[in-house]
């Protein structure tokens, strides 16, 4: 089957949403399945993305590795770093895989666009180098989480396809009120906008579930690759099934995005 190439944008309002976490994993499930993945953390030398699936020479990483194989990095809150973004769209990959950091909304808007107030430009630029877009939101309970959608998808416009991912971390679906919209006890409705939003620009919606803490902490100590633990000597058996289920689950909930998501 013929995939077209695909941009993808991996965003949230604020740090510690999970949207690196995510960023990883949909990292290692595409290239498990031999998709061409050019990698870009767009939080420089520090992001997480290039931090754990970045190459390294004898423990130290490589912080001028090609994106094909690793994972490139720019800082999108830097004048350099936003044409990084741009030139990125000159690399032949089947998927370009951008973590971007916290709020980074404003610093693309500043990038592609004359006003400011809007990444559109980013979506055409893309496509005139063949490649279609999809920006992932990753969310959490919190009201800014559902203004980041609302605000995402106002920006970017109906030229891009959306993939909403809720983050579980700490909490279940019935806790998303703000996003989902509840009555409140007056009767009246709260909340809802951002659901709303979502629906109207035909938006995937994902889960993405919790890692067992104590797995997810030594995870983070060595800084594995979420497939390579599966194997790590380090790692007790039990951790080796729980990361093993979690990243399963992960992979059934990307494969429901589909072509949006590179699959």
């Amino acid at each position: 089957m013929k995939h077209k190439k695909r941009l993808i944008l991996v965003s949230g309002q604020k740090g510690g949403v999970g949207k690196s976490t995510f960023c990883r994993i949909l990292l290692d499930s595409l290239r498990r399945r031999g998709r061409s993945v050019a990698a870009f953390d767009g939080d420089g030398a520090v992001g997480h993305l290039l931090q754990y699936y970045g190459i390294k020479q004898n423990g130290k990483l490589d912080l001028t590795q090609p994106p094909l194989v690793g994972v490139s990095h720019y800082d999108l809150r830097d004048r350099r770093g936003r044409e990084q973004l741009l030139e990125s769209l000159h690399v032949d990959a089947s998927v370009l895989l951008h973590d971007l950091p916290a709020g980074a909304l404003s610093s693309i808007e500043e990038a592609v666009d004359v006003t400011g107030q809007s990444a559109m430009a980013l979506v055409d630029a893309a496509k005139q180098m063949g490649y279609s877009t999809t920006v992932v939101i990753v969310i959490n309970t919190d009201q800014a989480s559902a203004r980041a959608v609302v605000n995402t998808i106002e920006s970017f416009g109906d030229k891009a396809k959306y993939v909403i991912v809720k983050n579980l971390n700490g909490c279940t679906m019935d806790d998303f009120i703000v996003y989902d919209g509840f009555e409140n006890a007056m009767g009246g409705r709260t909340g809802g906008k951002a659901l709303q939003a979502a629906r109207h620009a035909k938006a995937v919606e994902l889960i993405m579930p919790e890692i067992y803490r104590t797995t997810a902490v030594k995870i983070d100590l060595w800084s594995l690759k979420y497939s390579d633990a599966l194997t790590d000597q380090r790692m007790h058996i039990q951790d080796k099934m729980r990361i093993g289920q979690w990243v399963n689950l992960l992979d059934a909930e990307i494969d429901k995005a589909g072509k949006a998501l590179g699959v």
